[in-house]
């Protein structure tokens, strides 16, 4: 049972490594283009420790940046709350900014663990773990009790291997690939801060779609794990 812990400890080390390295060169992009973002955050839920901007929340799954809305809202956070609809002159929201900027910023994380797995694995061996490890979230998402705990018996064969270079390439493959799946939603979630109803509701179907697959994923790795007792 160590050992299938030790699995999902080395994803989450990994994961949490890579999200650590997108927020510092993510507070350097938006500070480059001037960028107006009220959170940059570490995980999902309910925030456990926050500092400034920055918050880590209950479940430290993914990283992300909130941006600011055109009109802002009334402050419902700690600390001291600016003046209604106050807004930094030398920044602009994201509405504002080239399609670029949030593409590009998008792309950040996807490109930091792809990096990191061709460093590790090589940049033809990290492409084609990116692509499985891809294919690998979704169909184990929709099958956590069948599925799942069959990729998760491979990655503990990876585990035992004792060949670090390949366990973390192949992590941060694995990583590389869920971010680029989910890239044309973390764009529509930058860019649509102020959209149409329609859209807004696209994107709040979405947005849970991706939190249905974590549970999915959660859910498998629990059955997995206790199937060791």
């Amino acid at each position: 049972m160590l050992e299938r812990l030790e699995v999902g400890g080395l994803f989450l080390l990994v994961s949490l490594l890579i999200d650590l390295v997108f927020l510092a060169l993510a507070a350097l992009w938006v500070m480059a283009l001037e960028l107006q973002v009220t959170e940059c955050a570490i995980g999902y839920g309910p925030a456990i420790l926050r500092v400034g901007a920055f918050s880590l929340r209950a479940i430290p799954l993914g990283a992300w940046v909130n941006p600011s809305a055109r009109e802002q809202k009334p402050f419902a956070g700690a600390g001291s709350p600016p003046s209604s609809g106050a807004q930094d002159p030398t920044t602009r929201p994201f509405e504002n900014a080239p399609l670029g900027a949030s593409v590009g910023l998008t792309l950040l994380a996807a490109g930091i663990s792809f990096a990191a797995a061709a460093l590790l694995l090589g940049p033809g061996n990290a492409v084609i773990a990116s692509s499985s490890g891809a294919r690998s979230y979704l169909v184990g998402g929709v099958s956590p009790l069948a599925d799942a705990p069959r990729y998760l018996d491979a990655a503990l064969d990876v585990v035992r291997s004792e060949d670090q270079r390949v366990v973390l390439g192949s992590i941060a493959a694995i990583i590389a690939g869920i971010n680029v799946l989910w890239s044309p939603i973390n764009v529509l979630l930058l860019l649509g801060v102020t959209l149409t109803r329609g859209w807004l509701r696209l994107r709040v179907l979405l947005w849970f779609a991706a939190r249905a697959l974590e549970v999915s994923w959660m859910l498998g790795f629990v059955v997995w794990t206790t199937r060791a007792w």
